[in-house]
């Protein structure tokens, strides 16, 4: 079930920065009875959520916003042009790429529309890091992996003759799925691709 802040960011609107901008900061402190006004640089693929109306700049075209990478109780105003809209599910699936740039290229290309045909048993390829090659998987999990921290994370077994993935479908105690011994993988969305064969089944539907 959800619990109280995730039907909160769930009703929220939610967008990524287009381009590096500067912005004001009003900076909650000593529980809320005091406040100062910083400025900040926030960096083109930073996640935002809009704060209620009631706490809405006079300047139509200015928005209040909070980072979900700035400190607590600190609300950035900056320019709507700046700004584009992200449903609840793809701000969950770009929260979980870490590098700004990362998750900027991920939306400018249009990868993170494309990720809601990640679902449970497509099979997929997997590309990493630690992965010289794209290599073949299904998926097995979508969803939050407490470790991991924010966004959906996939958990994807690997169809590979060697075992090289790094888990069973177990995290810390906790199973998400499970696979034989280190043909296991958590992975965010940008790292998974469907098969040619799939993309083509995809785009007809």
């Amino acid at each position: 079930a959800l619990g109280v802040l995730s039907i909160m960011a769930h009703l929220s609107e939610h967008y990524i920065l287009l381009e590096d901008t500067d912005g004001i900061a009003t900076i909650k402190l000593y529980m809320g009875l005091l406040s100062r006004t910083d400025r900040v640089h926030l960096l083109r693929g930073d996640l935002l959520s809009k704060e209620p109306e009631t706490r809405q700049p006079a300047d139509q075209t200015t928005v209040a916003l909070r980072s979900w990478n700035s400190r607590q109780g600190s609300v950035v105003v900056c320019s709507k042009k700046v700004i584009a809209p992200l449903s609840f599910m793809q701000a969950r699936l770009l929260a979980a790429v870490r590098q700004c740039a990362d998750r900027y290229e991920a939306y400018h290309n249009g990868q993170v529309h494309q990720a809601e045909d990640l679902t449970e048993q497509r099979k997929v390829l997997v590309k990493t890091s630690d992965l010289q090659v794209a290599v073949p998987g299904v998926i097995r999990y979508c969803g939050t992996v407490e470790k991991l921290g924010r966004g959906a994370w996939f958990g994807v077994e690997l169809l590979t003759e060697h075992p090289i993935g790094n888990c069973d479908g177990s995290l810390q105690g906790k199973e998400y799925f499970s696979c034989r011994p280190n043909y296991g993988m958590f992975v965010s969305f940008e790292k998974l691709k469907l098969p040619e064969s799939q993309e083509k089944a995809s785009r007809k539907l």
